[in-house]
C-alpha cells in the first residue's frame, strides 16, 4: 500500500451475517432493487464485494444470474448474449465492463438500447462515474437510472450513490 505497508480488510461472521451483509442490501434498497427483479451480476469471482452481492440478492428475493467469467474484455460477447437472452430489470457490472460491452455493439453494429431493452437500472463499482457520464449512459441504455457504488479501497466500505446523485453514503451504523 502507499502506506508502506500492506492493507486488507478481514472478514467474519459479524460481516457476512449483519454489518457488510445489511449495508448492501440498504445499498441496493437506495439503487431501486426490489423483490421479484431479475439481476444480472457481473462480477468478479475472486472479490468479496461479489460474495456480499450475492448473499444480498438472495436476502432481497431477487432473481440473479451470474454468468460465467470475469470483467475481462475477453468475456464480453458472452456478458453481452446474457443479457439479450435473460432480459434482466438490473445489471451490476463494472465500468470498464460496460465500456466493453458498449464497444461490442458498435463493432458489430447494433443499437444499445435494443441488447439493454430490458434493464431499467444498472449499478457500478471500481470507477468513478461523473454526472455527464451518467447522463449519456442513461440515454444511451434509455435507463431510468444509472448508479454508482463504492467499496473498501475507496474508503467507502458499504456506501454506495442513491437516486439523488448528491455522492455516497456510508452506513455509520454498521462501519
Amino acid at each position: 500500500g502507499i502506506q508502506g505497508f500492506h492493507t486488507f480488510a478481514a472478514i467474519g461472521g459479524y460481516e457476512l451475517s449483519r454489518g457488510a451483509i445489511r449495508a448492501v442490501q440498504r445499498e441496493f434498497w437506495m439503487q431501486k432493487m426490489r423483490p421479484g427483479m431479475r439481476v444480472v451480476a457481473l462480477c468478479p469471482g475472486w472479490h468479496f464485494l461479489s460474495l456480499l452481492d450475492c448473499k444480498a440478492m438472495g436476502r432481497l428475493g431477487v432473481s440473479c444470474v451470474l454468468p460465467w467469467g470475469t470483467h475481462i474484455p475477453r468475456f464480453t460477447k458472452s456478458f453481452l448474449d446474457a443479457v439479450r437472452t435473460l432480459r434482466p430489470d438490473y445489471l451490476l457490472t463494472m465500468p470498464p465492463m460496460l465500456y466493453a460491452m458498449l464497444r461490442e455493439c458498435e463493432r458489430v453494429q447494433v443499437d444499445p438500447r435494443r441488447v439493454f431493452a430490458s434493464v431499467r437500472y444498472v449499478s457500478a463499482v471500481g470507477e468513478p462515474v461523473t454526472a455527464g457520464l451518467r447522463s449519456r449512459l442513461r440515454e444511451q441504455l434509455a435507463l431510468e437510472d444509472f448508479f454508482e457504488r463504492g467499496g473498501s479501497s475507496d474508503g467507502l466500505w458499504g456506501g454506495g450513490g442513491g437516486s439523488f446523485h448528491r455522492g455516497h453514503h456510508v452506513f455509520a451504523g454498521y462501519f
